[in-house]
């Protein structure tokens, strides 16, 4: 055996645990290039198991240790072939390790070989059928590939076995609200939050789920809370902004808008929003800036091309509206909205036809659309032209 591959390895735990943090590794990409010398060590032909397991226990050791205090989505994690064939090698040495096996399949989930990820840790739970790590693993690779009831199970299964897993506690809860079981997923974050007061993405969630449910004021508080834990937290300035907003507190959303953006400046959904508000505040130049900053990071954005829109409305320029609202329809045919608000630039144009056939088709999408009705009645109306009985003709 060669006599470097213990010393390698062990100078690399070492280095991981030193009490000084100036003389740890700078970051887990330091970490894994140390790594992956070792695995040249340890991924060539399979050794006897007496000779590597102790090396073993130790590469496993720092895997499962990066995992957690990276916290990245399973889908996210940037494992490679090499670390493939390092589970793979240690697997033809020790079969009966449930952690190989759990590895193993976030190395595969993370390659794109999702289904055969999932049977690699349904092997570890055969193994050891009571580990919450892996049953929590499972449920996120289920609920990740849109086995949301089976996903569901095996949070449940995580959380008998071990009520204090915060993380399981969120995940359950969106996929519970996934489900559209809302107030299950409200009780879940609320057990989170009281498990973890300190913990800012499980007021985050609860916020985002609390202004789905109308309850806004409530929202707003637990965004403050996790802005508070976490001020670098650009997401709930920016969602904190969207509930602002929506009270009427516009001046306010802007300034949270403008916090994400300084946290993170190609933030799309962020300038989106923040164009949104601007037209509402009449900053439609302003807005236009916004909106097509957000189209520069991102041209597919369907939401960015209906707000432009809105914001050339409100500077008259018809006729470069509509061809905003054209971009947005290419990218969702069936956005009632985008239609409805590019008639009422045609009947601005005096189009008056055409405008028509767009609030018609708004409203053969959504019969329900109070905005396209009032805005077919009124053309009608202007145009000189007698309302047909299905505008009379309208359900409640």
């Amino acid at each position: 055996m060669d006599s470097n591959k213990p010393r390698t390895l062990s100078r690399i735990t070492e280095r991981c645990i030193k009490k000084n943090p100036g003389r740890r590794f700078a970051g887990f990409h330091f970490l894994r290039e140390k790594l992956s010398q070792a695995y040249k060590l340890l991924a060539g032909k399979a050794t006897p198991k007496s000779v590597l397991s102790p090396e073993l226990e130790v590469f496993y050791r720092l895997l499962n240790n990066e995992l957690v205090n990276q916290k990245k989505s399973i889908s996210n994690l940037d494992y490679t072939d090499q670390d493939l064939r390092v589970c793979d090698n240690a697997i033809q040495i020790d079969p009966g390790r449930a952690e190989i096996w759990s590895d193993r399949g976030l190395v595969l989930f993370a390659l794109g070989r999702k289904q055969e990820a999932i049977e690699s840790i349904r092997q570890a739970l055969k193994i050891s059928p009571l580990d919450e790590r892996i049953l929590t693993n499972l449920a996120t690779m289920l609920s990740e590939v849109g086995r949301e009831e089976e996903a569901l199970d095996y949070y449940n299964r995580a959380l008998e076995k071990d009520p204090g897993l915060v993380m399981a506690w969120i995940s359950r809860g969106t996929v519970l609200s996934d489900l559209g079981r809302k107030e299950e997923a409200l009780e879940a974050y609320q057990m989170a939050v009281k498990i973890n007061p300190r913990y800012d993405k499980a007021f985050h969630n609860l916020g985002f789920l609390l202004s789905e449910l109308g309850r806004k004021e409530e929202a707003l508080d637990a965004y403050d809370k996790t802005i508070k834990i976490n001020p670098k937290f650009e997401r709930a300035w920016h969602h904190r902004g969207n509930v602002l907003a929506t009270l009427g507190r516009k001046k306010e959303a802007l300034v949270s808008f403008d916090k994400a953006l300084e946290l993170d400046p190609r933030n799309e959904a962020a300038w989106c929003s923040r164009g949104a508000t601007l037209t509402d505040l009449g900053r439609n130049e302003e807005a236009l800036e916004s909106l097509d900053k957000a189209l520069k990071i991102d041209s597919s954005s369907g939401t960015a091309w209906f707000n432009r829109g809105a914001a050339l409305a409100g500077l008259e320029r018809y006729t470069e509206a509509i061809d905003s609202y054209d971009e947005a329809l290419k990218i969702d045919p069936r956005d009632e909205e985008a239609l409805c608000w590019r008639g009422t630039m045609l009947g601005n144009l005096g189009r008056f036809k055409d405008a028509l056939l767009n609030f018609e088709e708004a409203l053969y999408i959504n019969p329900c659309l109070d905005e396209a009705w009032v805005k077919k009645g009124a053309l009608l109306a202007d145009s000189g032209q007698l309302l047909d009985r299905s505008f009379g003709a309208r359900v409640e």
